[in-house]
């Protein structure tokens, strides 16, 4: 079976279902059915896809060649064991999540998998699929060639990683995008609390981030730890105790991770 040709719904709408619903649809796939909670969200995307709009998982059709779940990881379970008493057992249904197994869904469907686009994604933001990699995975062979098909349509680069693989990749993602992320808040609490423009360090971000993407990031490593400062180091442990604690202990953890390891040029 062609993957052009494949008959698709989407379950979920949230900030990841709601961008690829609109991408499978913008590249000619056939986005058959949208399933969401959410009539006025589920209205919007229907317009721009062309698709069904079903609010109740008893109406979704029994015949489609893929669903993808995207819904959140401790709904996985639920949504697959609903679908599993409506839809054949050898329906190919695939989950969008890096962190959670596509073995989850195996005590409801022979051919099951993963569809998972590497990637952050916000309401606010339009994601550029181009620019995205898309890791796939499925037990039957045939599933496993139409889902890398779709993935090389809608998306940048595709690969295809198992559970484990996936794994180490979704922890390494939390290190490279979700902790960063918490580690510029701080950054922006403690100027807020000081009263100095955010924007003063946007340009030693955007050239940090460079430097990281171009070159092996323990390479480009500046600051005290990595000079071994104990001076400057202790001041700034002096100051985040009247900052605050957990910052204080971020900062030690941080500073050790830095100093022991290895440093390569």
């Amino acid at each position: 079976m062609d993957s052009i040709h494949w008959k698709i719904a989407i379950i979920g709408l949230g900030r990841l279902g709601s961008q690829l619903a609109v991408r499978i649809g913008a590249c000619g796939l056939q986005l058959v059915e949208i399933l969401n909670r959410s009539a006025q969200k589920g209205t919007e995307i229907a317009k721009k896809t062309d698709a069904r709009l079903i609010s109740r998982i008893e109406d979704l059709s029994k015949n489609l060649d893929l669903y993808i779940l995207a819904v959140p990881d401790d709904q996985i379970v639920q949504v697959a064991s609903s679908l599993g008493k409506l839809l054949p057992k050898n329906a190919l249904v695939v989950h969008t999540s890096g962190a959670t197994p596509g073995s989850v869904l195996a005590p409801y469907f022979s051919n099951f998998g993963v569809f998972y686009p590497l990637q952050t994604f916000s309401a606010q933001t339009k994601a550029d699929f181009t620019k995205i990699p898309i890791l796939f995975d499925a037990v039957d062979a045939g599933s496993l060639t139409g889902l890398e098909k779709i993935a090389k349509l809608i998306g940048g680069e595709s690969f295809h990683l198992g559970d484990e693989e996936r794994k180490s990749l979704h922890v390494a993602a939390v290190f490279a995008n979700n902790f960063t992320n918490h580690l510029v808040e701080i950054a922006y609490q403690i100027l807020e609390n000081h009263d100095i423009p955010f924007q003063l360090i946007r340009p030693l971000l955007e050239e940090t981030v460079k430097k990281a993407l171009a070159n092996r990031p323990a390479s480009v490593q500046t600051g005290p730890a990595i000079r071994n400062d104990i001076k400057t180091i202790q001041s700034h442990l002096d100051f985040l105790a009247n900052e605050n604690d957990h910052w204080r202990e971020i900062y030690c953890l941080l500073t050790k991770s830095i100093q022991q390891t290895p440093h390569h040029s």
